[in-house]
């Protein structure tokens, strides 16, 4: 939370300001954050760096009267109590890289690139003491025939192991057991700080993990998927780490397909089985995808391997919905 003896005149300008869509869409373009960010901002409840603020008041001149007093107070605020526990800037040259992956014309190929490059920055900034934490890419499946999308794919991940980051690409179906599932479904960032006061969400496959912070992947109000992060260490997600959770979370929009984006009203997760259950069925997984490779092409109607692969973890989810509804 926002320290309450900071200047708070600048948060109500702004909340005026954003009231107006076209211009809330235009600072969140400028400014590269998503509208959530800036409510937060507005309410208090997380708080922009020097940075921000200056080009906060930049991109607004014709608020410069109102706005300099109160930004110059908080830039004094800031400056007085010194710098946060935990850095929240993402380096320039940083976001120089993801915005020339973003250019990338094949989808699996702009996915696995951005996903990989933003793991891999996401968790020494999330970890810089290597405490032990594990970031997940959960993407939306394919909606059923009905519309309503079902379930989540963990596709990728990234763990602190031993002192070292390891990147894995072990894959899953979660729903609504899952801190993922839950933030993806109400379309906003969610956190615990002990996942032992939270019943529904014991249902879980991280065995060690205690903390978990999540930030879906979204658009207005579309969602393409979520960015999940868990710790062993109670309380770990503060305030500051989730603000960067959700950050990072923004940088993988280009990742995804205009078409991977799903409103609202299809949002219907269900709840998925354990990892351990799936792995009953996922050791013929390659079998599967091959098969179904072979039968279209006798078909004349050939699929790439990220086609095959999806179509199989449709008819996992299928399965699994039957099997353990």
């Amino acid at each position: 939370m926002a320290n309450t003896q900071e200047p708070r005149r600048w948060r109500e300008i702004l909340g005026v300001i954003i009231s107006n869509s076209d211009e809330r869409q235009r600072l969140t373009r400028i400014l590269q954050v998503q509208p959530y960010v800036l409510m937060h901002w507005v309410y208090g409840e997380a708080s922009p760096t020097a940075q921000e603020l200056r080009r906060l008041l930049a991109v607004l001149p014709e608020h410069s009267e109102l706005l300099t007093p109160s930004i110059n107070e908080a830039l004094a605020h800031l400056i007085k109590i010194g710098p946060s526990h935990e850095d929240i800037q993402i380096p320039s040259a940083f976001l120089e890289r993801i915005n020339d992956l973003r250019t990338i014309e094949v989808p699996a190929l702009r996915f696995e690139l951005i996903g990989r490059t933003v793991l891999q920055e996401a968790l020494p900034h999330l970890d810089p003491h290597r405490v032990g934490i594990k970031l997940s890419i959960m993407r939306c499946m394919p909606p059923a025939p009905n519309g309503s999308v079902r379930s989540l794919r963990e596709c990728m991940m990234i763990v602190t192991q031993r002192g070292y980051c390891q990147l894995h690409y072990e894959q899953r179906l979660v729903g609504l057991e899952s801190v993922a599932g839950f933030a993806v479904e109400v379309g906003r960032p969610f956190a615990i700080e002990n996942i032992a006061d939270h019943p529904q969400f014991l249902h879980k496959d991280d065995a060690d993990a205690v903390s978990f912070a999540a930030a879906p992947i979204i658009v207005d109000d579309s969602v393409a998927g979520c960015l999940q992060a868990s710790c062993a260490q109670e309380g770990y997600f503060t305030q500051q780490r989730q603000l960067l959770l959700q950050r990072y979370s923004d940088l993988l929009l280009p990742a995804f397909s205009v078409n991977e984006f799903y409103a609202p009203y299809q949002i219907m997760l269900h709840t998925m089985p354990s990892s351990e259950e799936q792995q009953r069925y996922l050791p013929h997984y390659r079998q599967r995808v091959q098969a179904l490779m072979r039968e279209a092409l006798l078909r004349n109607h050939p699929l790439d391997l990220i086609q095959a692969e999806q179509q199989v973890w449709q008819q996992y989810e299928e399965e699994f919905l039957q099997l353990f509804s």
